[in-house]
């Protein structure tokens, strides 16, 4: 059937290319929901009763979301380590969750979690990776989809 084997790697950088965050890195107990753009994946605001609600809507009526979970492309061929600190000028703005090296698009790509004044797409920002900082872009995610390569 001409099927090939693949590992690991190939799957983590499939997720990242289809802008999808997973438990763990990308979202964990620091993360709330409306952080990581899963309204109408993993809650509703229009919904029934369900634990978190209260705070879910209070952060959408007050516009109280911190941060945003965006996609990153990188301009060097390093792939940062999660928790890698994000920069706007000498300002911390937040940190790296997830990166990986992308085939398909040639370059290295990362989920980061960015305050909310830089997250619009063509944002620059840089990374800090071993005391070193890198370029990187604010982008839409997902990253790569079948109709909407990057």
């Amino acid at each position: 059937m001409g099927l090939k084997l693949f590992g690991a790697q190939a799957l983590e950088t499939l997720r990242v290319e289809a802008g999808l965050p997973k438990a763990g890195p990308d979202l964990n107990e620091t993360i709330v929901p409306p952080e990581a753009n899963l309204e109408g994946k993993a809650f509703s605001l229009t919904k029934g009763c369900y634990p978190g609600q209260e705070v879910v809507a209070r952060m959408d009526t007050y516009g109280s979301i911190r941060r945003r979970l965006v996609g990153l492309v990188l301009e060097d061929t390093l792939v940062p380590p999660p928790g890698a600190k994000l920069f706007s000028g000498e300002r911390e703005v937040g940190w790296v969750s997830s990166a990986v090296r992308s085939p398909s698009l040639g370059r290295v790509i990362a989920f980061g979690f960015p305050l909310r004044d830089f997250t619009p797409p063509g944002t620059a920002l840089t990374v800090e990776i071993e005391g070193t900082r890198h370029n990187s872009t604010v982008c839409p995610l997902p990253f790569y989809s079948a109709k909407t390569p990057h």
